[in-house]
Formats: C-alpha cells, sequence, structure tokens
C-alpha cells in the first residue's frame, strides 16, 4: 500500500535512525506538520480548495474555523473522522462534491493510508495526505512540539510527557530500531 503512494516522507526520527543502521539514503526528516503547513499555504496563494478528513467534530471545527480566518483565500471544507461504515459513504461524496485541490486526512495510522490508497481513484483529488493528528494541532486543541524538540527529532519524549496515554504509540519505535538492527546483522551475516 505505501509503496503505491507517489511520495513518501520520513516525518519520524526513528525513520532515519533506521535508515542510517541500514545504510540508507534518507539524510534528514520532512516533519508532517511543516509539510502541512506549506501545502496550505499554496493553497492559499493559488485560491484552491482543501478538505479537512478527520479528528473529533469540535477540533475539526474548530481547525476549519481558524484555517479560514488564516488563509482567506482558500477555501475550506471538512468532516470529522468519527464515522461509520455508512457515513463513510456520505464522506466520499463530500469530497466529490467538493473538488479540493487537497485532501488531508486526520484518521491516524494506518486507518488514514489505508482511505486515502482505497479511494485515490474515485475521489479524483490531484493531492491526498495523512497528516496524523495534525488536525487537532491546527484547532489548538493539541500544542504543537517545541521547536527545540523538533529540530533535535524528540518530539517522541515531549508527546510521551505531554500524552501519557499515548505511550503504547510510543512504544513502536524501540520494537521498530530493535526490527532495523536485526536487519543490519542479518545483512552483515549473509
Amino acid at each position: 500500500m505505501l509503496l503505491s503512494a507517489d511520495l513518501i516522507t520520513a516525518d519520524g526520527i526513528g525513520v532515519i535512525i533506521g535508515s542510517k543502521i541500514l545504510k540508507g539514503t534518507l539524510k534528514e526528516r520532512v516533519i508532517g506538520a511543516d509539510l502541512t503547513h506549506g501545502l496550505i499555504e499554496h493553497c492559499n496563494e493559488k485560491g484552491y480548495r482543501v478538505f479537512l478528513f478527520g479528528a473529533a467534530p469540535e477540533s475539526n471545527e474548530k481547525a476549519l474555523e481558524k484555517l479560514k480566518e488564516q488563509f482567506p483565500h482558500a477555501s475550506f471544507k471538512g468532516q470529522h473522522g468519527f464515522v461509520n461504515n455508512e457515513e463513510m459513504e456520505e464522506v466520499k461524496v463530500q469530497i466529490q462534491q467538493f473538488k479540493p485541490h487537497l485532501l488531508l486526512v486526520g484518521l491516524g495510522s494506518p486507518k488514514q493510508e489505508e482511505f486515502i490508497y482505497e479511494n485515490l481513484q474515485t475521489l479524483n483529488v490531484p493531492l491526498s495526505i495523512g497528516i496524523g493528528g495534525m488536525i487537532d494541532i491546527l484547532s489548538g486543541t493539541v500544542k504543537r512540539v517545541p521547536k527545540m524538540m523538533r529540530d533535535t527529532g524528540t518530539e517522541w519524549l515531549y508527546r510521551l510527557i505531554s500524552q501519557p496515554k499515548k505511550i503504547k504509540r510510543q512504544l513502536v519505535l524501540p520494537k521498530f530500531l530493535i526490527s532495523v538492527m536485526v536487519e543490519r546483522v542479518r545483512g552483515i551475516t549473509n
């Protein structure tokens, strides 16, 4: 599924470390929040339409309000991500009718990637991107990680401290790095 994407970015520091361990070619991270802001700014400059799909109802609404205020030349529409299968079909119709230039999907991984992969052709959106919890940041519901921690690749530590309920998700990084090291050892011994 991911390999069918037109562009895959390395948002997390774990991917960069893994690439270095495996002697890969990734040099630096592309911070998802920065990429999202840049895309929205571009849409504003061009007068494009942006559809925001995901997060809780209040968070999605707040994010839309703030985006409309901050980027008055772009058009915004959205739908929260708390939908059942029947409502999901309605969301797809909303997206098709709005005809966005940019579809931002914040359903969390892997749900957002699956949604994009399964619907990319039928939705006919030029650019769709999974943005994780970015809608909560855009709404102000969740604070963005301080710049110093973004620059040093320690967002995971900030999130661990500020959102301890997400510890299970944070445990993916050590598991990933262990699997990378195992792969490296296999590569050396073969």
